[in-house]
């Protein structure tokens, strides 16, 4: 689950999102095919305004996928267009008021190298994981028609560019996409790896993320993010103690520990297995020196 307060978001030139914007309290944002479209229509002016690249997406009843790529750093800015263009338009349709959708959206930064294609397959299989088709092509609000340009926002929306990774002839490439999709089904979803609600790569994709969440934690509002977002690339206290769990160790670890890592007195016990008071007694001899 979520963590509570506002959510973390960390915005760079070619990171890689995966999107999920929900109906408030579960409602349906969709009440017809006009619906979905005028979605689309808002989602292929905000690719141009903001120069996004859209890899795949997903309209279910009562919320949307997306992954997209940003060229500039100006996620929370499009996504503020995207969905306050919607929500306006669609109240003004259906003479309501009051929120379409649920709070702020949701993103997870994705690895492009080791999960572009399991986060595209996990899209745009949502429709048949919740029952509403038998196969993923069936669905007609989706990217696949528009990624096998046989469907509307091919071009705008760059879906295409997705068929690249199955060959240059383009028949055999969509006969490939369509059995990678179908392989998929049943298969665990790799939403299950995300790391502390933000993120989904390697090991080596999480340290090069380290600069930024640093320059995150470092500002005085920082505390109104979940700690476990906030904290979501920092090292383990075996890297930052520099020893396997044991009672010996320099009091000016512990402290970097504490101010640089966020980690508490209660964690860092428990991993040198002894009692917060010996930390503590370690701290504030530290500070006496």
């Amino acid at each position: 689950m979520m963590g509570m307060g506002r959510a973390l978001r960390i915005e760079f030139p070619g990171a890689i999102y995966h999107i999920t914007s929900r109906g408030n309290s579960q409602q349906e944002i969709f009440q017809d095919s006009s619906d979905y479209s005028l979605l689309l229509e808002y989602l292929g002016e905000t690719v141009r305004r903001y120069r996004w690249i859209i890899y795949a997406y997903c309209l279910m009843p009562n919320h949307y996928h997306l992954l997209l790529e940003t060229r500039d750093a100006n996620l929370s800015k499009g996504m503020r267009y995207l969905n306050s263009s919607y929500c306006q338009a669609f109240n003004r349709r259906h003479g309501r008021t009051g929120h379409v959708l649920q709070g702020r959206f949701h993103a997870i930064l994705v690895e492009k190298e080791t999960y572009l294609l399991e986060v595209i397959r996990y899209v745009l299989l949502n429709p048949v994981r919740a029952g509403l088709v038998t196969s993923p092509d069936k669905w007609k609000w989706s990217s696949l028609k528009a990624t096998l340009d046989k469907g509307p926002f091919a071009t705008a929306l760059g879906t295409a560019t997705v068929l690249d990774y199955f060959g240059s002839d383009r028949a055999r490439a969509r006969k490939a996409f369509m059995t990678f999709l179908q392989d998929g089904v049943g298969s665990m979803s790799p939403m299950l790896e995300v790391r502390n609600e933000l993120i989904l790569g390697s090991v080596k994709f999480v340290k090069k993320l380290s600069p930024l969440f640093r320059k995150v934690t470092k500002r005085r509002y920082s505390k109104r993010f979940p700690k476990i977002q906030r904290f979501a690339t920092r090292p383990s206290l075996t890297e930052v103690l520099e020893v396997s769990p044991r009672p010996d160790v320099d009091p000016e670890k512990i402290k970097a520990a504490i101010e640089e890592h966020g980690y508490t007195i209660k964690e860092i016990a428990y991993h040198l297995g002894i009692t917060p008071s010996k930390v503590a007694r370690l701290l504030r001899h530290l500070r006496s020196r």
